[in-house]
């Protein structure tokens, strides 16, 4: 009788290192696994204390069977251990070079099938040489292994890459997905994603490559959908712009350099294709950056926020900044590079503010077409005189988009002859803000969000 509680659990180890470690697209084999043996012992035996799952799914970041990365005695442990739970299947990862008959012996006559995990990625030597995976995968030496583990009744699954950085990968993807099929039981298509640490993120900055949204994920792999022994996998980690320390440097300047630099336009390619704004939040409120990082800190934001509170709309309220480096939704704003730029406007010239208003009004464009729909009111508290309330404008009025503006041209001329500077935080240009938030909430019907 079955006495597992979860159809499946998966772990993540992060112990030594890869001994490969050049694949392109892969970040995992470029550090070396700061947990300790026993930290990973734990993980697991916690894994299989709460719900036992009918299959455990061991991520290693390298291969189970290296005893370089993982000792002889972890191995054996881990053998003996899963053998003693409910866990009916065990799957783990390796290179082909570690699968040998004396390297999984403990492994096989248990209670639970071992499945061991092969990323073949492409079936293709010249594409795995360009991928960095050559020799350490080969079609000959993946066909090689699967053979073996079948003979051995251990089960095979096979990694495919989807959208790997080779020319013409889509005429290999067929053919990749043909032999992973014929050679093994399981087989996951698998969206690139570029890793923080692997050279494909480089790539991605340079816009010579790109990942693939969903849609179009969907759109190649849909010839599988109905396959049972295929696994679509979209996101297979929490994916997004995560720049290694090496990359990172503080942006400053007012030029054009500045306005569309590389980093900027991968984050607002993750925001437009990737990112999902929160739930519950039907108020979009678009309001300017801070010199202040991140813009919460700062003076500006927190008398925002503060208003948002009075009104009781902060819970179902949104926001998000419209700067230099785009529209930058408020959870970002403590990401790199969202928290390590300046803009110093007075450094702007004419050009300078024609083509900020231009690219950002591209910027809002996409955002707005990918995500106006999770919104039920569109409204802004910007400078009425600012680049950024222009770009916003002319963006709303291209798309036939409603945007309320929540700083009116008299408030604010009203304000000026009073302060030369913080024009944003001033008394009459916070009332008006919420003055105009009252109005949303009445008219569009907005209830404070439940927790």
């Amino acid at each position: 009788m079955s006495c597992w509680q979860s159809l499946e659990k998966s772990i993540v180890l992060n112990v030594g290192r890869c001994s490969w470690g050049k694949c392109v697209f892969c970040g995992w084999g470029k550090r070396e696994g700061t947990e300790s043996i026993d930290n990973a012992m734990n993980k697991i035996r916690k894994a299989v204390r709460e719900k036992v799952p009918k299959r455990l799914k061991i991520y290693t970041s390298g291969s189970l069977f290296d005893e370089n990365q993982y000792p002889r005695y972890f191995q054996l442990w881990l053998a003996e251990f899963i053998d003693r739970t409910c866990v009916e299947e065990l799957q783990v990862e390796s290179l082909p070079s570690f699968i040998k008959y004396e390297l999984l012996q403990p492994f096989l006559g248990r209670s639970y099938k071992l499945i061991v995990a092969l990323g073949l990625e492409v079936a293709d030597n010249d594409a795995l040489r360009k991928l960095g995976k050559y020799p350490a995968m080969s079609v000959e030496s993946y066909i090689s292994t699967a053979l073996t583990l079948r003979n051995l009744g251990v089960g095979t699954r096979t990694y495919v890459l989807v959208n790997p950085p080779i020319k013409d990968w889509e005429d290999l993807f067929h053919k990749t997905v043909d032999i992973a099929l014929k050679y093994s039981d399981e087989v996951v298509l698998i969206n690139t994603y570029p890793h923080s640490e692997s050279p494909l993120f480089t790539l991605w900055i340079s816009g010579k490559w790109r990942p693939l949204d969903e849609e179009h994920f969907m759109r190649i792999v849909k010839p599988y959908l109905n396959n049972p022994r295929i696994s679509i996998d979209f996101n297979n980690f929490a994916f997004k712009p995560n720049f290694p320390k090496r990359l990172r440097k503080r942006i400053k300047g007012a030029g054009k350099e500045q306005l569309i630099h590389p980093y900027y336009e991968v984050w607002q390619d993750f925001i437009t294709r990737f990112y999902t704004p929160p739930r519950r939040k039907s108020v979009l409120l678009f309001v300017p950056c801070s010199y202040r990082k991140p813009y919460y800190k700062s003076k500006t934001w927190k008398a925002i926020l503060n208003v948002l509170r009075r009104v009781g709309l902060r819970s179902v309220t949104h926001l998000v900044a419209i700067s230099s480096p785009g529209v930058v939704p408020e959870e970002f704003s403590n990401e790199y590079p969202f928290n390590s730029y300046d803009w110093p406007e007075w450094e702007e010239t004419e050009e300078i503010k024609r083509l900020y208003i231009k690219v950002n009004k591209e910027r809002i464009k996409r955002y707005l077409l990918r995500h106006k729909d999770k919104y039920k009111v569109i409204a802004y508290y910007l400078k009425p005189s600012s680049e950024s309330a222009k770009a916003l404008e002319e963006a709303c009025k291209e798309l036939g988009l409603e945007c309320i503006k929540c700083l009116p041209e008299e408030v604010f001329e009203k304000v000026r002859k009073e302060v030369t500077s913080s024009e944003i935080t001033h008394e009459l240009s916070l009332k008006s803000l919420e003055e105009c938030l009252k109005r949303i909430k009445v008219k569009y019907e907005i209830r404070k969000a439940k927790t």
